[in-house]
């Protein structure tokens, strides 16, 4: 696993330029899982946006289900959940259908939004080649030959479109916390 270790330590490295807590969030356009586009304009805030690596993620799909399980609480306290993935929105279907999520699941497909929040990084070609003989060929799952993937992050954006809150973990199995980003929205509205 020493792909992993060197893995994760550029990933911290990198992270340390990410946005931070205070910044703008960039607007976006991106399909959903039917293709059609929304506009982070139009979505009511504050927003709590997902990053995820695709539904072929285990910890993701947990992740996601964690947070479905949540999603009131955090509609209580005024969130409107969005999950955003580099996989193709035919995947996305296939993710809603599987988990029959309630929450608007988003395709980054190119990582445009993420690279913008700092958060991509690629992994070495030997995690790669372990990853097909899983049977898991990303570099055709994603379209790229170069694979990039978000870095599991959470964000809550408050009214004035900045970063109330955030979550960035390098290690693929640590997420964010329903109770934390409900924290995080209760600490919203009390300003």
């Amino acid at each position: 696993h020493a792909h992993y270790d060197e893995t994760y330590e550029s990933e911290r490295t990198r992270l340390e330029s990410a946005v931070k807590v205070g910044d703008v969030f960039p607007p976006f356009a991106l399909p959903n899982a039917l293709g059609a586009i929304v506009d982070s304009e139009d979505l009511t805030k504050p927003l709590v946006i997902v990053f995820y690596r695709g539904s072929w993620c285990p910890y993701c799909n947990i992740h996601l289900n964690h947070l479905q399980k949540h999603l009131q609480e955090i509609q209580a306290a005024g969130g409107v959940l969005v999950a955003i993935s580099p996989a193709p929105p035919d995947d996305s279907v296939t993710l809603n259908e599987k988990h029959n999520l309630k929450f608007v699941v988003l395709s980054d497909t190119k990582n445009e939004l993420a690279k913008k929040l700092g958060i991509t990084f690629s992994l070495p070609e030997t995690a790669l080649s372990n990853y097909v003989a899983l049977g898991k060929d990303h570099k055709a799952f994603y379209g790229s030959e170069v694979p990039e993937y978000p870095t599991p992050s959470s964000f809550v954006i408050g009214n004035d479109g900045k970063i109330a809150w955030l979550h960035h973990e390098i290690h693929h199995s640590r997420r964010s916390e329903a109770a934390d980003i409900v924290a995080a929205l209760k600490a919203l509205k009390a300003q």
